[in-house]
């Protein structure tokens, strides 16, 4: 549901059209989603909300891979401090 999932999802759909895709997302910004055609999680088979920190294992039950995408981004505990 961030920036990147939306793309590689409709890639995936469409290189693997029978698979079945999981999304997993805090949804922090699930209602603002812009500049889309379609809302990401429709192309998903299911969508899970939650923390990558705290999950339950059972989710991984019959998952053959994980594509790991899980960023705050524009975060600014992310910035880099530089000393001149």
């Amino acid at each position: 549901m961030g920036y990147v999932g939306p793309g590689l999802i409709s890639r995936l759909r469409q290189s693997y059209p029978n698979a079945e895709l999981i999304g997993y997302d805090m949804g922090y910004f699930s209602k603002c989603l812009t500049n889309v055609d379609f809302l990401p999680d429709n192309q998903l088979n299911r969508q899970v909300f939650g923390d990558v920190r705290h999950y339950q294992e059972s989710l991984f039950d019959g998952v053959d891979a994980v594509v790991y995408l899980a960023a705050i981004s524009n975060d600014p505990m992310g910035k880099q401090v530089l000393k001149k």
